[in-house]
């Protein structure tokens, strides 16, 4: 048994008729079912023009799907010197605060790809890493420490 089952939907929230008879909502239902009956929520926006307006645009969809409350923002692809603006930005047309700014590390993406590995389990202390320790905390989780004064002091 796991603690959490994680599906990546993506798009297709809003309800889309179909072209068959007696069929509902067409190819979003699975989408819109999904996010419907989940405990918490993930919503990711990428951290450039189009991928904020389309972000917010679909944050519509989603408020009418999931109770908000349950629903944690990270902006995906950020540049630091972006983050202050897109968090106010995101704030004052969805409503709500941004939990995590993933930075954008292209070569650490490539590198954990291309050994099969998660960033955390091939560079732990990276930026990636570490930027998306307050998503893990705001569900309830715990990061375990791997730095070195923790193995120094034989902590883990």
């Amino acid at each position: 048994s796991f603690l959490f089952t994680v599906c990546d939907v993506g798009f297709c929230l809003e309800p889309d008729a179909s072209p068959y008879p007696e069929a509902g909502e067409g190819r979003n239902r699975l989408t819109r079912a999904v996010l419907s009956e989940a405990d918490l929520c993930i919503a990711v926006c990428r951290a450039d023009p189009v991928g904020v307006k389309n972000f917010v645009a679909a944050f519509e969809s989603l408020a009418d799907l999931v109770d908000l409350d349950r629903v944690f923002v990270v902006v995906n692809r950020a540049r630091s010197a972006d983050a202050r603006e897109l968090r106010d930005l995101l704030r004052d047309r969805i409503g709500k605060s941004t939990v995590a700014f993933v930075p954008e590390r292209v070569e650490e993406w490539r590198r954990a790809v291309a050994a099969g590995t998660s960033i955390y389990e091939g560079k732990p202390a990276s930026e990636i890493s570490r930027s998306l320790h307050p998503v893990v905390a705001a569900l309830g989780g715990r990061v375990p420490r791997k730095g070195f004064l923790t193995r120094l002091g034989g902590r883990r």
